[in-house]
């Protein structure tokens, strides 16, 4: 009877807020870098999701968008072939801007496939599975193929100044839908990677991994919650206060709780009140009168318990009774100190079935 109604004035459980990271698209689990209880920082590599259905559409895509610059290159064959019988020099200052032009097109390729790999070696470098001089090699010629892009596209633009407008008006026609073709299938490869690369699931918040729901190689749905973080700096306690005992207590105020797993008595402050009376939760159902209405009371820990193995989410917490809860306040301090302090304390809030 002392431990069930008269030890203790309120009762109340460990809270924390738990981030549940979803998959952004459906696939498979290609890694899971993490286990339940690692911690892990803001921005660290979780999972890797990888969808075959977007794998096949990027080498589709990827296919169409080589047969396009094919049959380009064969126009851009065709209209210099046709420029070289003319003796005009315009016609020939025509063949050579769309030479140039398909040489523009190629280093676009070019570029756009290390764009690709550089992608997938970034990827590969933070697992560890290649070396950072391998992905600094492969940055390298990004970098360079982007500077020869550019001045191919300043040699077109001045060659462009040197061809007859009437007759580049007349090729500009016969090549432009290709050329809007070729524009249209690179600018898909740029969406599918984006895509792709939204299955390197990344920690949003530093924290402790509480839960992982899939394994590796195990098919997953767009939005299925791949795993729970607990964050850290997040743990607290929620004490569940009577109406009686609402007014008795301050923001501010140190108070301990009591907890079994938790090893004793643990020091806290109280840091805010809810906004409203609540029903108490089932669990706790037992220690207050029927369907009464409770305040929550959150309280933080003097030390932070987010990887504390023992302070679970859901892990009851006691109020002690009376006098017992202010150890450690500054008021205990001063009726420690001052013998007439004791005959006069404060008062314990009446609990539901005290006598």
């Amino acid at each position: 009877i002392w431990d069930s109604f008269l030890r203790f004035d309120a009762y109340g459980h460990i809270t924390g807020r738990v981030i549940h990271v979803p998959s952004p698209l459906g696939g498979n689990v290609r890694a899971l870098h993490v286990r339940e209880g690692d911690h892990v920082t803001q921005g660290q590599l979780l999972m890797s999701v990888e969808s075959l259905e977007l794998n096949h559409r990027m080498a589709r895509v990827g296919d169409e968008l080589r047969i396009s610059q094919g049959t380009l290159e064969a126009e851009v064959s065709k209209l210099q072939w046709q420029a070289r019988q003319q003796a005009d020099q315009a016609q020939r200052a025509a063949a050579d801007y769309f030479e140039l032009w398909g040489e523009m097109s190629e280093q676009q390729a070019k570029l756009a496939e290390l764009e690709s790999r550089y992608a997938r070696d970034k990827i590969l470098q933070e697992r560890g599975a290649i070396s950072l001089e391998a992905l600094e090699e492969t940055q390298f010629a990004l970098q360079g193929q982007k500077d020869k892009l550019k001045k191919v596209q300043v040699a077109v633009a001045e060659r462009k100044k040197l061809t007859d407008v009437s007759v580049l008006e007349n090729d500009s026609a016969q090549l432009k839908p290709l050329l809007l073709k070729i524009e249209s299938l690179q600018a898909e490869i740029i969406r599918l990677r984006s895509l792709i690369e939204e299955g390197v699931i990344r920690a949003p918040v530093g924290g402790r991994i509480i839960r992982s729901n899939y394994f590796t190689g195990e098919q997953v749905e767009a939005g299925s919650v791949l795993l729970e973080i607990l964050e850290d700096g997040s743990v607290e306690g929620v004490i569940y206060l009577s109406q009686q005992q609402a007014g008795t207590f301050e923001k501010g105020e140190a108070i301990v709780v009591s907890s079994g797993p938790l090893g004793g008595t643990v020091p806290c402050q109280v840091h805010r009140f809810g906004e409203r009376y609540l029903t108490i939760p089932d669990n706790l159902q037992r220690y207050y009168r029927k369907s009464e209405q409770v305040l929550p009371m959150y309280v933080r820990f003097e030390t932070d318990l987010s990887n504390n193995d023992r302070a679970k989410i859901g892990c009851e917490i006691e109020l002690p009774a009376g006098w017992n809860r202010w150890l450690g306040s500054d008021k205990e301090k001063q009726a420690s100190t001052n013998p007439t302090a004791h005959e006069t304390p404060r008062s314990a809030p009446t609990h539901a079935g005290n006598p």
